[in-house]
């Protein structure tokens, strides 16, 4: 047999004794072998023949099939990695409602509690506080299952996928997601080859469970005339059956989320925030393709910027339109708005993301001349990455003349980038 075969039934071998509470002594006195022979059939040394599948049948009293993991109804089982736990703090009841086991590591957990603790972490201590407030929540909860790591060293994330790595072997015929937004999962996935283990994104998440809800188009456009119209107490007591909270206004390009934003009206950013499916990072339908943070970012308005990313939102998705992959970063740096920037430098975002013109936040600044902005990125940038013209930021600053020029080409020379 196959080792990933070999795996999996002494994975089931090992899980059935045990919930039969029998020792390995006791079992392997049941079917007529020596102990050391079954402890090799569960540790994957060697498989037992099918007479001997028959008798461990027959002893644990489950079919052959359960031991070989063929089952009849094969679950659906997800391992939720910290990086999506701490972009949307609430899934896990989506996960729960969606998949028929949600495993949580408890290396996530620990994680999860270290940046809780960490009070220079700003808004991604309260992200975790409330990731951490959910799973205190659902922890009794039958499909919601907490796991010990299997690799007890290495790096954080291997020890994560150990998890998934144990829970694929054990069940062939069941399909296990690794659910993970960090890329470093997905080359994992694709080395263990396993048939039965994917890599999930939420991109992929999205694509491969949608929600079988039925939208009525009318009520969720009444919906987003009164989030346009700041009709907020109509809006908190409207039935949303039906009611499509991401829905694109044929006429704006924007959802109830962005028109909220837009109207600069924090409470009902608030309110919205709060609603069941909602897509905190959806891009609207105009020509820059803006997420919600994108906006707020453009309009400067630091406490909607601040309970976006405190709900989940995303910092680090940019825009998808005419000169994509803009993020909030690049926006506030291009629009001159300090305290955006020092707000998203305080969430440890990425300062190389580069646009379509090869632009980042830095050569944004300096192109536009905002002095102090530049200064404040300078530290965490490498100020030798070259836009598609070929220059980096100081090539920007020289060519400009500024009366600041020389400083701020002092402070880039200065620079170790990070």
């Amino acid at each position: 047999m196959s080792n990933c075969i070999t795996n999996s039934i002494g994975a089931n071998i090992k899980m059935f004794r045990e919930e039969r509470n029998m020792s390995q002594l006791q079992l392997a006195e049941a079917v007529n072998v020596q102990r050391p022979s079954l402890s090799n059939w569960e540790n994957g040394k060697s498989d037992p023949s099918a007479q001997q599948l028959l008798g461990l049948s027959k002893a644990l009293d489950v079919s052959v099939d359960s031991l070989l993991g063929n089952t009849r109804n094969p679950k659906q089982a997800v391992i939720v990695d910290t990086s999506i736990l701490m972009k949307r703090p609430m899934i896990i009841d989506e996960l729960v409602a969606t998949f028929d086991e949600v495993i949580v590591p408890y290396i996530a957990v620990s994680e999860l509690n270290n940046i809780k603790d960490n009070k220079r972490n700003g808004s991604k201590s309260q992200k975790a506080w409330l990731a951490l407030c959910q799973i205190d929540r659902l922890k009794n909860a039958e499909k919601i299952i907490f796991k010990g790591e299997f690799k007890k060293e290495g790096i954080a994330d291997e020890r994560i996928f150990s998890v998934a790595i144990e829970r694929a072997r054990g069940v062939l015929g069941d399909k296990v997601y690794m659910f993970s937004d960090d890329i470093v999962f997905s080359f994992l996935v694709t080395a263990a080859k396993l048939p039965n283990l994917e890599n999930l994104t939420f991109k992929t998440y999205a694509d491969k469970f949608p929600k079988e809800t039925e939208r009525d188009q009318l009520r969720s456009q009444k919906f987003y005339s009164l989030v346009k119209c700041r009709k907020y107490n109509a809006v908190e007591n409207f039935d949303m059956t039906g009611v499509d909270i991401n829905l694109t206004d044929v006429e704006t390009g924007w959802t109830p989320l962005i028109q909220a934003v837009r109207n600069r009206d924090i409470k009902m950013v608030e309110y919205i925030c709060n609603l069941p499916n909602v897509n905190l990072d959806k891009l609207d339908n105009q020509k820059y393709c803006f997420t919600p943070l994108l906006h707020s970012a453009q309009i400067h308005r630091l406490d909607i910027l601040k309970l976006l990313v405190e709900k989940g939102a995303d910092p680090e998705v940019g825009s998808a339109g005419k000169n994509a992959w803009n993020t909030p970063l690049m926006v506030s740096a291009w629009g001159g708005w300090k305290q955006g920037v020092e707000y998203l430098l305080e969430q440890d975002v990425c300062v190389n993301q580069q646009d379509t013109n090869g632009y980042t936040a830095l050569i944004k600044a300096c192109i536009r001349g905002n002095y102090e902005i530049a200064l404040l990125l300078v530290p965490d940038t490498d100020v030798n990455i070259r836009s598609r013209e070929n220059k980096r930021a100081e090539d920007y600053i020289t060519q400009m003349n500024l009366p600041y020029a020389e400083e701020l080409v002092k402070a880039i020379n200065n620079t170790v980038p990070r």
